[in-house]
């Protein structure tokens, strides 16, 4: 009896493994991020103009998901300048930064409405085509935790309105 006991138990661990998150919300596809060893899915973007700086949007609103924002800033710049690698550069006020290579900060929302961890470093590839309705990005960057987030999203684009 005992080993028929554990032949089941050894069943049902083997059949509930695949079940195990390993710390993923079990998200699918290539439009994604990573932050705190969890993986947030990414299913629309958004781009916001304030003046001379450029907001991008990152989310999973579409489809139920308000937790979880990428938010990257190019400051300086026009949407239609923006494509190409920059490095950020959380200080936009001194001589040293350049639009053509560096973005500004951003913000990593994981939390819902108690916040985001702010951006203060890392990179980001980014090109819009399609007369600026597609975009590609690919990043990873630090905040102000001292944690990474990486991540990529492909697809269409919108201005906020």
């Amino acid at each position: 009896m005992k080993k028929i006991a554990f032949l089941l138990l050894l069943v049902m661990a083997a059949a509930c493994s695949g079940d195990d998150d390993k710390g993923s919300t079990g998200v699918s596809g290539n439009n994604k991020y990573s932050y705190l060893g969890k993986e947030y899915a990414l299913s629309e973007a958004e781009y916001y103009i304030v003046g001379d700086d450029v907001y991008f949007f990152f989310t999973d609103f579409g489809n139920g998901n308000y937790e979880s924002t990428v938010q990257l800033i190019f400051a300086w710049t026009m949407l239609a300048d923006i494509g190409g690698s920059y490095t950020a550069h959380p200080d936009r006020d001194i001589q040293t930064y350049d639009p053509q290579t560096n973005f500004w900060t951003g913000g990593i929302n994981y939390k819902g409405s108690d916040g985001a961890d702010s951006v203060q470093g890392g990179n980001i590839k980014i090109e819009l085509s399609d007369n600026n309705t597609k975009v590609d990005i690919t990043f990873t960057v630090t905040t102000d935790t001292g944690d990474k987030a990486t991540g990529h999203y492909s697809g269409p684009i919108s201005e906020r309105e």
